[in-house]
This record gives structure tokens, sequence and C-alpha cells, in this order.
């Protein structure tokens, strides 16, 4: 097979190997460039999660710091409540002992007119009736 023919063969076995080893090498280029294409995809999305975790994660942050204002403003009004409450508790306190003098000045059996005006204008002189 020396002749013409022979090299046809030979060229045709050639050009038709060549294009075996041409389907095999973008076969391997092939596969490289969807595992490249596959690992842009999956990075592409995981950025996207992060993105939106990143997202969740200061609006949750910003909830936070919200609620612990809320949190510090609630207490403030809670301790000027509790401020307000001792005093008319103190007030209230002493209301009742002014009440029970009276009460007591009342009913004693010596009880003058006089002295009870008196008693009457020393807690009105002291701020109270």
């Amino acid at each position: 097979m020396t002749g013409p023919t022979g090299w046809v063969l030979i060229l045709v076995a050639a050009i038709g190997g060549l294009g075996g080893l041409g389907a095999l090498l973008n076969a391997m280029f092939s596969r490289r460039k969807s595992k490249a294409d596959a690992a842009q995809v999956i990075t592409g999305t995981a950025m996207e999660w992060i993105a939106k975790f990143e997202k969740a994660a200061e609006s949750a942050q910003e909830q936070a710091e919200a609620a612990q204002a809320q949190a510090r403003a609630a207490r403030e009004q809670m301790q000027a409540a509790q401020v307000q409450i001792e005093r008319v508790t103190a007030e209230a306190r002493a209301l009742a002992a002014e009440l029970q003098a009276l009460r007591t000045a009342i009913l004693r059996p010596d009880a003058s007119l006089e002295t009870l005006r008196g008693l009457v204008q020393r807690q009105s002189a002291n701020g109270r009736g």
C-alpha cells in the first residue's frame, strides 16, 4: 500500500484520528469549562446569600438598638415615677399624721375652740391646709 491509494488512506486515517483527538480535547476543555462555570454559579449564589445575611444582620442590629433605646427610656420613666411615688407617699404620711393630730386634739375632753384654731393655724403656716 505504498501507492497513491495508500497515502490517501493514511491521510484519511490521520485526519479521522485528529478529529477524534479534537473531540477528545474538546470534551476535556468543555469539562474544565463546565467546572469553572459551576464554580462561578456557586460563588455567585454564595455572594447573594452573604449579601442577604448581611442585610438581615444589619436590620436585626438596628432593631436591637431601637429596643435598647426604648428600654432605656422606659427605665428612666420608671425611675422618675418611683421618685414621684416616694414623694407622694411621704406627703400622704405627713397628711395622715396631721389628720391624726387634729382628730386627737378634737376628741380631747379639754379641747377648746381656741386650741383647735391655733393648731390649724400652725399647720397652715407649715404649708398645709
